[in-house]
């Protein structure tokens, strides 16, 4: 009896022992979602998470110019996101407005999303002091749900000066150059669902042998021609 006891006591004695190293494995896995949170913001984003806000896509980096839309993202600068990001990265840019020139260069493939918010209303605002808003030299760029204006010094809303690049939802407006420059060096432009009005230039400009795809797209009251076409490439589309 006395053994049978002992033997009853010692099984209670590791079951509380197996018990205490489950909840030590329970902080550990919090402590990954901390890590993360601490990584990206993606801790807070709100109650439906961070593939919820942008369109359910999930960022790999968040950017939030004052930390008061996203406490816990890790960028105030779109640019230094965009230099920290790894291959086929996706940066979460929260509601704000960026006085920042943005840069795409060489062997870079991102993608670039602001909040998904009901219509085309676009709650991310990049508003270069100088240059173009958005330039690309290279790479595979994706830009969605972004207003870029008021690019100063001539600068454009976007110049591909090379790689690929794919505008979806974005008005690209009060700009003292071009809407839109696609350079000869542009491997290939696709815009859809944009608005672009009310820039110095043209609205859409294109040099010899650029392919550029252009749909569901308004473009409006630009002081020069709404949309400029030199020689585009075969296979292009309006």
């Amino acid at each position: 009896s006395e053994a049978e006891s002992e033997s009853e006591a010692e099984a209670e004695s590791e079951s509380e022992s197996d018990g205490g190293d489950g909840g030590d494995g329970g902080d550990a896995g919090g402590g990954g979602g901390d890590a993360l949170g601490d990584a990206t913001g993606a801790a807070d984003l709100g109650p439906d998470g961070p593939c919820a806000t942008f369109g359910g896509e999930c960022p790999d980096l968040v950017v939030d110019d004052d930390g008061a839309d996203c406490p816990g993202a890790a960028f105030s600068s779109i640019q230094d996101a965009i230099d920290e990001a790894g291959a086929d990265a996706v940066i979460g840019v929260c509601a704000g407005t960026y006085a920042e020139a943005l840069a795409v260069g060489v062997g870079t493939t991102v993608a670039l999303l602001g909040p998904d918010v009901d219509g085309d209303a676009y709650a991310v605002e990049v508003v270069p002091a100088g240059g173009n808003a958005l330039t690309t030299g290279g790479g595979v760029t994706r830009l969605e749900r972004m207003t870029l204006r008021n690019a100063s010094g001539f600068g454009d809303g976007v110049r591909c000066n090379g790689g690929e690049v794919t505008l979806r939802r974005v008005r690209i407006t009060g700009n003292t150059g071009q809407g839109i420059d696609v350079q000869s060096t542009c491997g290939s432009l696709t815009v859809e669902r944009a608005l672009i009005e009310s820039n110095a230039s043209d609205g859409i400009r294109t040099e010899d042998g650029a392919t550029i795809h252009v749909s569901n797209t308004c473009v409006l009251n630009n002081a020069d021609d709404g949309v400029s076409l030199a020689l585009v490439a075969a296979g292009s589309t309006f």
